[in-house]
C-alpha cells in the first residue's frame, strides 16, 4: 500500500480540526509516499485523459489522471470511491479496486 502526494493533500485539506488533522497527517505518512517520476509522469496524464476522450468519457479533473499516472507508473491498483477512476480505469491500463 502506497500514497500519493497529491491524495495525502486532497485528504489533508478537508479535516477541520487540528488535532484531527494531525492524527490523520501522522497516519498517513506512514504509508511510502509516491512522486510523480517527472515530465513522463505529466505527459502520461495528458495520454490517460485523451484515451478516454477519445472512447467519448473525459475525466472530470485533470488531478485523477495525474494520479492514474502515478498509479500505472508503479504498476499499483488504486482503491478508490470516485467513479471517475472507473472511466480511466476502462479507457486505459489503470488497474482499479473500488471501495
Amino acid at each position: 500500500m502506497a500514497i500519493t502526494e497529491i491524495i495525502l493533500t486532497e485528504i489533508l485539506q478537508g479535516i477541520r480540526e487540528d488535532r484531527d488533522f494531525r492524527k490523520v497527517k501522522d497516519s498517513l505518512l506512514e504509508f511510502p509516499v509516491l512522486k510523480p517520476s517527472g515530465v513522463d509522469t505529466y505527459v502520461r496524464a495528458a495520454t490517460v485523459c485523451r484515451d478516454c476522450r477519445k472512447r467519448g468519457k473525459t475525466p472530470r479533473k485533470t488531478v485523477d489522471c495525474v494520479i492514474a499516472a502515478i498509479c500505472m507508473e508503479n504498476d499499483l491498483a488504486l482503491l478508490h470511491i470516485d467513479h471517475d477512476f472507473d472511466i480511466i480505469a476502462a479507457c486505459t491500463g489503470l488497474k482499479v479496486l473500488a471501495a
